[in-house]
Parts: C-alpha cells; sequence; structure tokens
C-alpha cells in the first residue's frame, strides 16, 4: 500500500485546519459548519501551485484563529465569498 506523502505546505494547511475545528467546537456548531465550508470553498477556488496565495491564506487564518480564540461567543450562519 502507497502512503501518500504531504508538503510541508499541506501539513501547515492540516494543522491550521485541526486547530480552528478544535476552537470552533468550544464556540457552537453553527461556527463548525463555517470552519468546514470556508475550509472547503478555500480549497476550490485557490490553486494548489499558488504558493503566495496559500501562504498567505495561512497567515490570515492564524490571524483568524487568535481572533476566534478571543471571543466568548461567535455566530457564523452563512459563508459569502
Amino acid at each position: 500500500m502507497k502512503v501518500k506523502v504531504h508538503s510541508g505546505l499541506q501539513l501547515q494547511v492540516l494543522a491550521l485546519y485541526k486547530k480552528a475545528l478544535q476552537a470552533a467546537k468550544h464556540k457552537d456548531q453553527d461556527t463548525v459548519r463555517y470552519v468546514r465550508e470556508r475550509f472547503r470553498g478555500d480549497v476550490r477556488h485557490i490553486d494548489r501551485k499558488d504558493f503566495v496565495l496559500i501562504e498567505y491564506m495561512l497567515r490570515k487564518g492564524e490571524r483568524d484563529l487568535k481572533t476566534l480564540d478571543k471571543m466568548k461567543s461567535a455566530h457564523f450562519t452563512n459563508v459569502s465569498h
């Protein structure tokens, strides 16, 4: 069986996704849904080889995660791009 090896950038994205889901679980179900939809939407719209944009989105995601952690409550009902 062939094991899929992830690049360093892929591992960073996966780690951010995991941290965002963990933070969202402390809020409410809508926040978890928002995080999932946001990541899935970005995956569909960002080229896998656009490393500059991916790195930018990682930095932005880390900042957004810090903001989410600081919020006592969060309520997201819709994802709009």
